[in-house]
């Protein structure tokens, strides 16, 4: 993992049961897929210099795509 820097930096997390989808924004754009306890490794080193943690709220959209199997997923 990389030791950022800068002072602040932002986190966007895209969260997934595998792995989620994680943006980190400093000084550059960084995009990621990190398991939870990868995740948890990133909030603990970086503490000091995150300004802002934005986690998508996947039960609030009115589209959603489940899994069905098979790697397969269903939009409703």
């Amino acid at each position: 993992m990389n030791t950022f820097k800068e002072a602040q930096i932002i986190i966007g997390i895209d969260p997934d049961l595998e792995k989620s989808g994680v943006a980190i924004l400093g000084s550059d754009l960084q995009l990621k897929n990190l398991t939870f306890p990868e995740t948890v490794e990133l909030f603990r080193n970086e503490q000091d210099s995150i300004k802002k943690v934005v986690i998508e709220a996947g039960w609030e959209n009115k589209k959603a795509n489940f899994r069905v199997g098979g790697g397969h997923s269903r939009q409703v």
